[in-house]
């Protein structure tokens, strides 16, 4: 009885950790990408993260610096699998933000973490490599504003700069220049 009482316990634990790990597969995954499903995934085992809101990402100094003037004050939008925070500047023409998306589907982590480079650089194809930004980092110009997408680890995050209007965006290399240290500040303390 007792031995079968052991037996029981060690197979509630594997599956346990298997489960909690996004391992647990009927057929082994040589594919190091995680799946849609996270089944098969061969992702190491982790210690379980807590979600964390894009607000508290950067710091007060980083969001004036990136708005170029004071801010009105965080506020959040959230929309699966995207969640985004974003602080508009005094004169309401421009506003930054910070978001987090959802690693290839799994919705059993916290947004922004599960990214394996390879699905990161997947992602961005067609966008501007960058270095120094974390692990890997891309940049992105649309008419009206900036996106930099930062991997740091298996934690991916974006941050971005919006004009209302287009004809306000400032060059490329301007966007980059903002982007960057605000971007870096944040990798910085992941």
């Amino acid at each position: 009885m007792r031995g079968r009482l052991i037996t029981l316990l060690y197979a509630v634990s594997v599956v346990a950790l298997l489960c909690a790990c996004g391992r647990a597969t009927s057929q082994p995954s040589t594919d190091s990408r995680p799946s849609a499903s996270g089944a098969g995934s061969a992702r190491p085992c982790a210690a379980p993260v807590a979600a964390i809101a894009p607000c508290t990402l950067p710091t007060t100094g980083e969001i004036v610096a990136a708005l170029g003037q004071p801010t009105d004050g965080p506020g959040q939008t959230t929309s699966t699998p995207v969640v985004n925070c974003f602080w508009t500047s005094q004169s309401r023409d421009r506003w930054v933000g910070v978001g987090l998306d959802q690693a290839g589907g799994l919705r059993d982590i916290p947004l922004g973490f599960g990214w394996s480079r390879k699905e990161f650089d997947d992602m961005h194809t067609g966008e501007q490599p960058l270095s120094g930004v974390g692990d890997a980092a891309w940049f992105l110009v649309w008419p009206d504003s900036g996106h930099l997408s930062v991997l740091k680890g298996e934690f991916a995050f974006n941050v971005f700069l919006v004009f209302n209007r287009a004809k306000d965006r400032p060059p490329p290399d301007t966007l980059l220049a903002t982007l960057r240290p605000f971007a870096i500040g944040i990798a910085s303390r992941r």
